[in-house]
């Protein structure tokens, strides 16, 4: 499997950062939390379900990244024919996702 970050999912990422360090966060914490995300999608190439079905026929699923007193949400897609991990969102589980 190769793990893939959409656009929109890479904009998160930056959006994610921007506002740690805009809220007073420190250059580390930021760090910590952007590492924190990347290794919950990393460790979807050794179990690919691990994250919830959203069960809406789509097949997107969700995993909760623990970070701190609360989660990161990082939604994707299993694309079985192509063998590869769509990272599609990610937000912060406290963040108005609409």
């Amino acid at each position: 499997m190769q793990l893939v970050y959409l656009d929109q999912a890479n904009r998160d990422i930056d959006r994610l950062y921007k506002f740690l360090i805009n809220n007073n966060a420190s250059l580390q914490s930021a760090d910590k939390a952007i590492l924190a995300i990347k290794e919950g999608a990393i460790s979807l190439l050794d179990n690919s379900e691990l994250g919830t079905d959203l069960n809406d026929g789509t097949e997107r699923r969700e995993l909760y990244i623990p970070f701190g007193k609360s989660n990161y949400v990082l939604r994707y897609f299993i694309e079985h024919e192509y063998k590869k991990i769509l990272v599609l969102r990610i937000w912060h589980s406290r963040e108005d996702r609409e």
